[in-house]
């Protein structure tokens, strides 16, 4: 839609219009479900990203939460490692109708936001119902493109595993294509 993604010295992400010079500011780096500001050993700013996943214990026979951030990056570089795609569904102009897809680390998770949204919203993977209309996995997600034609995006894991996301809903539903 001729509109750049950018990110500032905080690494929060914006939409730019290089001919115009329109800007509009996305949802920041910490209202992504898993990241939070903190500081790194030395007390420098820094975000905290926890990947949250349950781990099974063999000695307590339960699965446990980590607690401890998996990756500890500074403020002004997160946005080197932190994002790996981006995808608008219309031209920002078209205001909340535009949907922003971001594909993120920790290892290719899927949020989306519309304009003017506060927060990133986490597409979390679905459960083992037959019926389950959630992503097949939480990780590996690596490209993604929208189809105006249908108005659904396609997700591509690095695996060559594709779905379709529909976010026209009140929450996402996802279908695998191939």
């Amino acid at each position: 839609h001729g509109w750049l993604v950018t990110a500032d010295e905080a690494s929060d992400l914006h939409l730019l219009n290089p001919v115009t010079g329109a800007q509009v500011a996305l949802p920041p780096i910490t209202a992504i479900h898993h990241v939070r500001s903190g500081t790194d050993e030395q007390g420098d700013p820094a975000y905290l990203v926890y990947e949250n996943l349950p781990e099974y214990n063999y000695s307590t026979h339960r699965f446990e939460v980590d607690t401890e951030p998996t990756i500890l990056e500074p403020v002004d570089r997160s946005h080197e490692w932190m994002y790996y795609r981006v995808v608008l569904s219309a031209s920002p102009s078209a205001g909340r109708a535009c949907v922003v897809l971001l594909l993120h680390m920790p290892q290719g998770e899927v949020s989306f936001a519309r304009l003017s949204d506060a927060r990133w919203t986490w597409v979390a993977p679905g459960g083992d119902d037959d019926d389950d209309t959630g992503l097949p996995s939480r990780f590996g997600y690596r490209d993604a493109m929208y189809s105006a034609g249908d108005g659904l995006f396609y997700l591509l894991r690095l695996d060559a595993f594709m779905c379709s996301l529909d976010l026209n809903g009140p929450s996402p539903v996802a279908r695998e294509v191939l």
